[in-house]
């Protein structure tokens, strides 16, 4: 029996040695790390190198270079979770931009190529960056526009109890808090 699909086409990649992006989407308390655990080990088996970007890792440069006084807490982790969400939310109000996070995230890729201070910077070969993780549809749509048929959108689901669990279980999140921090997470740009 044929692996070929019925109509006889094959899909193949018309770059195959291109670099790709994946962006990771979730919601707080979805247990993210397992998926970016996963890209980083099975990536190399198909010849491809895992490059992972962490959108909250932008955040406390970010805020400084917009001239924000920020809290950014690093523990405990409600807190910590609560100041980011504020900072966020923050930087984006003060960049008019829902998508900013996408346009960093670009930025830093196509700054880290060969040749970037050129008008020609050189994609990377066979690289896939792991975008970690999207919260707007904005961010989704932007980077789409980017990378056209080079972005891949994966998408971590988890029950709003089973976030609720690992917030209060694997980050030592109050119940309280925790449900708080889930819903605040719904809200807009």
């Amino acid at each position: 029996m044929s692996n070929e699909p019925e109509d006889g086409s094959v899909f193949t990649l018309e770059y195959p040695d291109a670099e790709v992006v994946i962006g990771v989407v979730c919601a707080v308390g979805a247990d993210y790390s397992k998926i970016s655990e996963f890209f980083v080990r099975t990536l190399p088996a198909f010849g491809y190198r895992a490059n992972v970007v962490k959108v909250s890792s932008f955040i406390p440069e970010t805020a400084k270079s917009l001239k924000l006084r920020l809290r950014l807490s690093a523990s405990p982790e409600g807190r910590r979770l609560k100041d980011y969400m504020d900072a966020g939310n923050k930087i984006r109000k003060q960049t008019n931009r829902c998508d900013f996070f996408a346009l960093i995230a670009a930025s830093r890729i196509a700054s880290s190529r060969t040749g970037a201070a050129s008008e020609r910077p050189e994609p990377f070969s066979r690289v896939a960056h792991i975008i970690l993780s999207l919260k707007r549809p904005e961010e989704v749509e932007t980077l789409r526009r980017i990378y056209g048929t080079g972005f891949f959108l994966v998408g971590v689901f988890a029950t709003e109890q089973e976030r609720l669990d690992f917030l209060m279980n694997e980050r030592n999140v109050s119940r309280d808090e925790g449900l708080r921090l889930i819903r605040r997470d719904l809200g807009t740009c």
